[in-house]
């Protein structure tokens, strides 16, 4: 048996506003009309915006996977070994997830996964922090999650530190809906869906009809451990076993 809950209908978008703005995180951007940089804080809406019809509290979690797959599809990934990229907090260096690239020699293919197994994630010998990530032509995480960002919802967020806390938040609220919602009778998933098209202005019905899972978190208890992972759907694992030239 199982059960499945969509992200944007769950309790997760509010736990991870909470999260966020708990840590009364500021942001400076370039006023150019004030012709100098202006500090707010950070604020993450709940509300559907009625144009783009995006909710900051939900797409942060997809543009994280949609930006994770663009970066399983660079060359660092792509050595035929096992590889992650390791999520860990900047003032402690607790690793939080990674996104694991594994390779299979029997079928010669790529499988992907994030995980919350930090035994695992430290068995790994190829590792790049994410902090640390640039592609080959030396475009950092950030930079490719704000494309993802601009790309799909047209939003961007230009402080990189801003970026950094809400990735982890993002995962550390999956980890911990997961943990809490995890049952010993079936398995648990928590789907996050997107609209994986170019931005452009549409009504609410046009956007509904496009929604489609792009990830899956799941969690299994089996001998009272609970094993949690994420997984792309099949047109992010396209996007993470090709070779994207944004990244080349």
């Amino acid at each position: 048996m199982s059960t499945t809950t969509i992200l944007r209908n769950s309790t997760v978008p509010a736990t991870f506003k909470f999260k966020v703005e708990s840590l009364n995180l500021n942001c400076t951007v370039y006023d150019s009309e004030k012709q100098e940089n202006v500090t707010f804080p950070v604020e993450v809406g709940l509300v559907e915006h009625p144009q783009s019809h995006s909710i900051p509290a939900v797409d942060i979690f997809n543009v994280l996977m949609e930006t994770s797959a663009l970066i399983m599809s660079s060359e660092e990934f792509k050595n035929k070994s096992t590889s992650a990229l390791v999520f860990n907090k900047s003032d402690s260096g607790e690793i939080i997830a990674a996104c694991i690239s594994n390779y299979d020699t029997d079928g010669e293919c790529y499988y992907y996964n994030f995980s919350f197994d930090t035994d695992e994630i430290k068995g790994i010998k190829n590792t790049i922090n994410f902090m640390d990530y640039k592609s080959a032509n030396g475009i950092p995480f950030e930079k490719l999650f704000n494309y993802t960002y601009l790309k799909f919802h047209n939003m961007g967020i230009q402080d990189t530190e801003v970026v950094k806390a809400l990735v982890i938040c993002a995962l550390e609220t999956i980890f911990q809906w997961l943990d809490t919602n995890a049952s010993d009778s079936e398995e648990v998933t928590l789907v996050m869906d997107d609209v994986t098209e170019p931005y452009k202005i549409c009504t609410e019905a046009e956007y509904k009809e496009k929604l489609k899972p792009i990830a899956k978190a799941s969690v299994i208890v089996n001998k009272d451990i609970k094993k949690m992972s994420i997984e792309f759907s099949d047109e992010l694992r396209t996007i993470a076993k090709g070779c994207s030239d944004i990244v080349q």
